[in-house]
């Protein structure tokens, strides 16, 4: 990946990881109305689908950000108890950060401990530096055929507040990079 400038955070991730943070725990995984989200993607959502496509299987509406980078949408969208945005490039989904709603199928949910995240992925899980904040390391792991992404942003006292998928713009800390 090419060096990346130290620009401010984008506003709704900014809004995003506060709100999370304020939330706290959610509920276990199991509960019901949580979204799955894994490598084969979220509610048949994969990186590559169209913008409307994407609002149509998560029967959402987004609020798109002005000012990216031309080509790059990102779109804020809340549906009941789920939240998060996601990330398109030309009219395509690249990545998508759920701060409420979702579960993996080991059970990592916002709310998680990132010594869960060691336990569960084990030698799977890597982590890259936060260019915000480097006592919070963004985790990720790789896997599926695909080889997409699960992220999971923790806040300092090691509680996930978001959780990602996509390909490897999933990493990327400010917006289409």
């Amino acid at each position: 990946m090419k060096a990346r400038s130290r620009r401010p955070f984008p506003a709704w991730i900014a809004a995003v990881v506060a709100l999370s943070a304020a939330l706290g725990c959610g509920a276990a995984g199991a509960q019901a109305g949580l979204w799955r989200v894994s490598f084969a993607g979220v509610r048949g959502v994969r990186p590559g689908m169209t913008t409307a496509e994407v609002a149509r299987r998560w029967n959402v509406r987004f609020s798109f950000s002005t000012g990216s980078a031309r080509g790059c949408k990102i779109g804020g969208f809340k549906k009941g108890g789920l939240s998060g945005g996601a990330l398109f490039q030309a009219g395509k989904f690249d990545a998508v950060w759920f701060d409420r709603g979702v579960t993996t199928p080991e059970g990592v949910r916002v709310g998680s401990r990132v010594a869960e995240l060691r336990r569960i992925y084990g030698a799977r899980l890597r982590h890259a530096q936060n260019l915000y904040d480097p006592k919070r390391p963004l985790y990720y792991v790789r896997g599926g055929k695909s080889r997409l992404f699960l992220e999971f942003f923790p806040d300092r006292k090691g509680r996930i507040v978001r959780i990602g998928f996509g390909d490897r713009f999933v990493l990327v800390q400010e917006g289409c990079d």
